[in-house]
């Protein structure tokens, strides 16, 4: 048995978390909303990336995983959703930085190339590139305005990153019924 694979899957895994929770410290520290969107969105990404690699196992184990991702993934954005409505009342947002940018085309460009085909590259850039074409209109057009642009940007990836959760959950749960009628 070849355990190479195996533990550069686990390697893999490790790295992407730890890249979360770069990203998710980046976004506090520097107080930045579309950040904190952007550790979220790679969560989520990861997590349906390795979903796909784990599909060949048992209709109840995939369901209870994705019942358990999509209801963590709820929690973490409905979480992430009134902290960022808070910054925006609070007025704690900063203005979308250039490193910011960077940080998301980062992200995107990571996810994109762990797919596995030219139609999975292009299904995984589409939330990077509007998450990044946002932050950049934002971080252009409306510096120094007094309204909390950057937080509407990171807020409609919320919703985007919600809804995703809302389908796993909803998914997980379908699986597992379909598993229990077996």
């Amino acid at each position: 048995m070849n355990s190479a694979p195996v533990l550069l899957d686990r390697l893999s895994g490790v790295g992407l978390l730890a890249w979360v929770g770069l990203l998710a410290t980046l976004g506090l520290a520097w107080h930045e909303c579309v950040l904190l969107a952007n550790a979220a969105l790679a969560a989520c990404r990861i997590e349906l990336w390795a979903l796909r690699r784990e599909a060949a196992v048992d209709l109840w184990r995939l369901g209870l995983r994705c019942l358990l991702a999509g209801s963590i993934g709820l929690l973490a954005v409905a979480t992430l959703g009134v902290l960022c409505l808070f910054a925006a009342i609070a007025a704690w947002c900063r203005a979308t930085e250039p490193s910011t940018l960077v940080l998301v085309a980062l992200s995107g460009a990571l996810l994109c190339g762990l797919q596995s085909s030219a139609r999975r590259v292009l299904l995984e850039g589409a939330p990077w590139l509007l998450l990044l074409v946002g932050a950049a209109i934002v971080a252009t057009r409306v510096a120094g305005s007094e309204l909390p642009w950057t937080c509407l940007v990171a807020e409609s990836t919320m919703v985007y990153v919600g809804s995703v959760c809302w389908s796993l959950a909803r998914d997980g749960t379908a699986m597992l019924a379909g598993a229990a009628g077996r």
